[in-house]
């Protein structure tokens, strides 16, 4: 297993609009969390993607994948499949522990759903 993070500015226009507003972002996370388990489905376990921060106009997130091939491809399509626009997009691998802790900040903020 290969751990990455990738991150980057939300372009979308209306995106940063009403961020502000609690109910708003809880029903921004409930959506990206749906969408996100949707996605996954249709990797068939090659990669896992979780968002870890997707408030204010920046964008984290991470992956879990098998093989380094294809993922930004990947990202691509999992972006489209988020309807968000990224620019300046930067990704890295990182250790076992970074992406422990991602995945707890993921679950705290409801983008993902650990039980």
């Amino acid at each position: 297993m290969q751990f990455y993070k990738f991150e980057g500015i939300i372009t979308n226009p209306d995106w940063t609009e009403e961020n502000d507003k609690r109910h708003i972002l809880r029903e921004r996370a409930r959506k990206i969390c749906l969408k996100t388990t949707s996605f996954n489905q249709t990797l068939k376990g090659q990669s896992c993607f979780y968002v870890t921060d997707a408030s204010d106009n920046i964008f984290h997130a991470g992956i879990i994948s098998q093989e380094s091939s294809g993922l930004p491809e990947q990202i691509q399509a999992y972006l489209k499949a988020l309807n968000l626009s990224v620019k300046d997009l930067h990704m890295e691998e990182i250790t076992f522990n970074a992406a422990h802790s991602m995945l707890q900040t993921a679950c705290r903020h409801d983008y993902i759903d650990l039980r």
